[in-house]
């Protein structure tokens, strides 16, 4: 816990303080971290929210699975957990490319973040996250119904404006897109060494918690699936930080009290097991491999959920509610079709 005291202080001297953190990150080829943009535009860019959003991870754009990776794009707002998800990102799928200009005379194509492609030589064309565009006609279906006293204050998706204030909002983020240009592609070029830092680290780091390991005589990857020493892991490879003896003093008890702790199946808070782990159920203590935990609760737990399983990853397919008996497992469509197919005609014979 951090005192009253020194969290007035931090905020006091906000600005300060972070200037002073981004330059600790200037090591070896990496620079400090360009400073946030300053714009009249709405939206949240103090130092606290854009450092959360540089280091402390988030959702994945693509998928919404949580990620610790830095954003692939700061212009667009994206960030992805794999190559996958990032190529996809800048897919069609998800990239409106203009080739008809329609955006060009439009009031949305005078603010939303956009980049510029090149077809042929001399002529290029704007392309906008499809993502940004969706969201912006929601906020202007919104201003339209705020302006007919049809919205209720609870329902609002964006700040209540009306539309002659979203038009002036719209004119604050006309002039603030060419700042967010500039800064975004300062961003980039401080993000490729800044990866190539923390991979260097993240390496060193890995060698010496091996060497840890060999001397407790514990296993490297039990020693890196405890929660504590991986949130060391990441967070020093995040600040570019090596991992020292001292590091591992402090924290050797817990991590090898959560490491006993797992070898007999029992898994610490916001974890989550593995697909060939054992581990005990959450309702008889019995030792089940995770593979077979979803059958152990219908043959023994009926009135648990087996979908719901703690410390095992939820999975796309889903049980039938109404049939407690059944360990089958059904798709989102599968499952409509069966109910609808098993039950609504069990209705049927009924009345």
């Amino acid at each position: 816990m951090v005192s009253s005291f020194l969290r007035r202080l931090i905020r006091d001297h906000e600005p300060h303080c972070y200037k002073t953190a981004y330059g600790y990150i200037a090591r070896g080829w990496c620079q400090s971290v360009p400073p946030p943009p300053v714009i009249d535009a709405g939206g949240n860019y103090s130092h606290r929210a854009y450092a959360t959003f540089l280091f402390g991870g988030g959702p994945c754009t693509w998928c919404s699975k949580h990620t610790d990776e830095v954003p692939c794009s700061w212009l667009f707002c994206f960030r992805a957990c794999s190559t996958a998800c990032n190529k996809q990102l800048f897919s069609e799928a998800n990239m409106f490319s203009d080739k008809n200009k329609q955006y060009d005379g439009h009031p949305f194509g005078k603010w939303l973040p956009r980049i510029t492609q090149s077809l042929v030589p001399g002529e290029s064309i704007f392309t906008y996250s499809s993502r940004a565009i969706k969201r912006a006609n929601r906020e202007q279906q919104q201003s339209y119904r705020v302006a007919g006293g049809r919205t209720v204050l609870k329902d609002l998706e964006f700040p209540r404006r009306n539309v002659e204030q979203l038009n002036e909002e719209y004119s604050k983020r006309a002039r603030a897109r060419p700042v967010l240009l500039q800064h975004g592609l300062e961003v980039e070029r401080w993000q490729k060494p800044y990866l190539q830092e923390r991979n260097a680290i993240a390496e060193v780091n890995s060698k010496y918690i091996k060497l840890l390991c060999q001397v407790e005589h514990k296993k490297l990857q039990g020693i890196m699936r405890c929660p504590t020493m991986a949130k060391l892991f990441n967070a020093f490879n995040r600040d570019l930080e090596l991992i020292t003896f001292t590091v591992w003093a402090q924290n050797r008890n817990i991590i090898l009290t959560e490491l006993k702790v797992m070898t007999h199946g029992i898994l610490p808070a916001g974890t989550l097991a593995r697909h060939n782990d054992k581990i005990r159920c959450s309702y008889c203590a019995r030792l089940i491999a995770v593979q077979g935990m979803a059958d152990h609760v219908v043959d023994k737990h009926r009135n648990e959920s087996a979908d719901d399983i703690p410390f095992i990853p939820a999975r796309e397919e889903k049980h039938c509610p109404l049939c407690p008996e059944s360990k089958r497992v059904y798709s989102k469509r599968g499952l409509k079709d069966h109910r609808l197919g098993k039950y609504v005609a069990f209705n049927d014979l009924l009345f």
